[in-house]
């Protein structure tokens, strides 16, 4: 029988896959079942069909969790339940080979079952009427925003969101969705996405380990974590590297002027940044280049940028130009004996913007 396994039998198998995916989308009572049927059906005709696996292990995950709730369990804490076992399927993605082993088709799978999953955490948030638009509570909020965005009703997330935001501003994790969610919208309609871009920016410099890479979708977000990956980090250096990276390929193309406030919380978090990395040993330490040297370029970038946009704007440059000269040469001293940072890097055209080349 295995000797029969062709290209026409793949491409059957993938094509049980796709119906099942299909069978989760329809919101109907048996869509799990069914969807369950059709991925095991294409894994008898392909047992090598990493799609078919990988769909109907995180099938049955789900299923397994959502037997728990009892049909008449409906209401807020139900839907608040179902979201929040997202963290702990994302620990078992991680268990079965992670980011790395999730390849296209896999992707449209778990977005499938996302579409599920969501559909019925939203179903339980509107139980007897609930009206939770109206809801004073940030984290009901928070999960409906993330229930629509699994639905692709971005316009809604968008919403949802940023009503939350307005509770919780620094909730990384939120501004991560935010950011995520707005640049999912401007792809579906086709229009800039520069809020987006900002929203994530700022979650980067307030903690890139936060990013959910399983829950990230929009084609911003995915391009520039593969761009880094690319360039031979791995893990958790990705994300503290996808600021740098993001900055000196031009994915940020905006120059900010911070209020007071934030300039003395950037300027306070960059000296105790400094600090940790010189008692780390400095430029060339091995141990500093997955997080501190990241956190700190990403640092500077963001004080360059703020010095930049200032003399600009006032007449009298001689002690802006100060600053912007000696964040340049923290900037080289920090890079100094860095693989991460090649000197073809140094010389890009981000850094002539402030009339300095190295």
């Amino acid at each position: 029988m295995e000797g029969e396994f062709d290209a026409s039998g793949r491409a059957v198998a993938m094509t049980l896959v796709q119906e099942g995916e299909k069978a989760l989308r329809s919101g109907l009572p048996n869509a799990g079942l069914e969807a369950r049927r059709l991925f095991e059906e294409a894994l008898r005709g392909d047992y090598g069909s990493k799609a078919a696996k990988f769909a109907l292990k995180s099938l049955l995950w789900w299923q397994r969790r959502l037997e728990d709730y009892a049909p008449s369990a409906n209401g807020p804490e139900k839907g608040r339940a179902i979201v929040d076992e997202w963290k702990g399927f994302y620990r078992f993605l991680n268990d079965i080979g992670g980011v790395g082993g999730i390849d296209d088709a896999g992707w449209d799978a778990l977005r499938a079952v996302r579409y599920w999953v969501c559909a019925a955490a939203r179903e339980a948030f509107d139980y007897n009427a609930l009206n939770p638009s109206q809801s004073g509570d940030w984290g009901i909020q928070f999960k409906l925003g993330l229930c629509h965005k699994g639905l692709g009703d971005y316009e809604n997330a968008c919403a949802f969101l940023d009503v939350a935001a307005g509770f919780k501003q620094d909730d990384v994790p939120l501004l991560f969705e935010r950011a995520d969610v707005k640049a999912l919208a401007a792809e579906r309609d086709a229009r800039p996405d520069g809020e987006a871009r900002l929203i994530f920016r700022e979650a980067f410099l307030a903690a890139p380990q936060e990013a959910c890479v399983y829950s990230m979708e929009s084609a911003f977000f995915r391009g520039l974590y593969h761009a880094v990956a690319e360039r031979g980090y791995e893990g958790d250096e990705i994300l503290e590297w996808m600021p740098v990276w993001g900055t000196l390929l031009g994915a940020f193309p905006f120059k900010c002027e911070l209020n007071q406030i934030k300039l003395g919380k950037l300027k306070g978090r960059v000296f105790e940044l400094e600090n940790e990395f010189k008692a780390e040993g400095g430029p060339g330490s091995r141990n500093s280049e997955g997080r501190l040297v990241p956190r700190l370029l990403n640092g500077y970038f963001w004080l360059l940028e703020h010095y930049e946009a200032s003399r600009q704007r006032e007449k009298s440059r001689h002690g802006l130009d100060r600053l912007v000269e000696e964040t340049l040469l923290k900037i080289e001293w920090t890079c100094s004996g860095t693989r991460s940072i090649p000197e073809q890097v140094m010389q890009s055209r981000y850094f002539a913007d402030f009339g300095r080349n190295w």
